[in-house]
């Protein structure tokens, strides 16, 4: 990411050098090409809990102001006894371990540090201001698509809702219903619109890119 596309991961190593410790859970998985020092294992060890709750938390405000998403078990943050370290998922407690919640207000936990908030706006911006970011994304924007047909095959996305049945699911979106085709031609305008419009990041269009 820093090497390639140039995006500076300085100041949330920063964050996570100031909130975060060693854990287990949060450890990177090791490639037998690469090898890494005591010390980069840790630090990414930390890069990963504190983009992991930034993430959690950034993702509540979406799930809560689009419950057409039908979402909201991944609340997760919500669902925690912070006392107890417990968390109540579907309706079952199961104890938390290797927890990372140093950053987290208990009383409102999608509530960003200052901290957290300006490694976000310094991430966006690098993001948004790569340009060898931009010519990828531009590439995939010109070739792709989310499902294409092909040899008489059709190539299809993954993330497709289904029914308990696996039928294409039916999705209402400013009040109309889609399902199957008519769904993914929606996703794919709503994804086309917001990269064409990166100015917007509060809008359907970005949270339908998120879902």
């Amino acid at each position: 990411i820093e090497d390639v596309y140039g995006i500076n991961l300085r100041p949330l190593l920063n964050l996570a050098e100031k909130y975060y410790e060693d854990n287990p859970a949060f450890r990177p998985k090791l490639h037998s090409e690469k090898k890494l020092s005591d010390h980069e294992k840790l630090q990414i060890t930390k890069i990963h809990q504190a983009i992991a709750m930034i993430q959690f938390k950034l993702e509540m405000p979406i799930i809560k102001r689009r419950p057409n998403f039908n979402m909201s078990e991944r609340l997760l943050l919500e669902k925690i006894d912070y006392d107890k370290n417990e968390i109540t998922f579907y309706g079952k407690t199961y104890p938390l371990e290797n927890t990372c919640f140093a950053t987290v207000n208990p009383e409102q936990p999608d509530q960003l540090l200052e901290e957290e908030k300006q490694v976000m706006e310094k991430l966006l911006f690098s993001i948004q201001h790569s340009e060898k970011l931009a010519r990828h994304m531009n590439f995939l924007m010109k070739k792709g698509s989310l499902y294409l047909k092909y040899n008489g095959n059709l190539l299809i996305h993954g993330c497709i809702p289904l029914d308990e049945d696996g039928n294409m699911g039916k999705m209402v979106i400013e009040n109309k219903t889609y399902s199957g085709r008519d769904l993914l031609d929606v996703f794919e305008h709503y994804l086309r619109h917001s990269f064409a419009h990166p100015e917007e990041t509060d809008d359907l269009a970005t949270d339908m890119v998120w879902y």
